[in-house]
């Protein structure tokens, strides 16, 4: 009984931790997204200043869901990073008709 109980909170740890990790390298920022905490994710977005701060070497990878992206001070955006835009925020497809816009307020 006790190694079932073992067990079961093993697995709810796995995939509580899973759920708060970027997935597959890639970091996922929305226009308003989260600017602490455990973000980037699919759940959870994080705003773009902070999805940057995120990028590591296993996560280099930005997608930005539509929207405008204001910002009023400078981006620091470190080497080896690829943003892309143009994901919806609910299904994180790409498409290219609509638009992830970056400017500067």
């Amino acid at each position: 009984m006790i190694l079932k109980a073992k067990i079961t909170t093993f697995f709810l740890f796995l995939a509580f931790s899973i759920s708060l990790a970027q997935e597959c390298g890639i970091i996922y920022v929305a226009p308003g997204g989260a600017m602490t905490g455990a973000a980037g994710t699919r759940i959870n977005p994080a705003g773009l200043s902070y999805g940057l701060f995120l990028v590591s070497p296993g996560n280099a990878r930005l997608w930005l869901a539509t929207g405008t992206y204001n910002i009023s001070n400078t981006l620091t955006i470190p080497d080896s990073v690829t943003i892309e835009g143009g994901f919806d925020q609910v299904t994180w497809i790409k498409s290219n008709g609509a638009e992830s816009i970056i400017a500067r307020d």
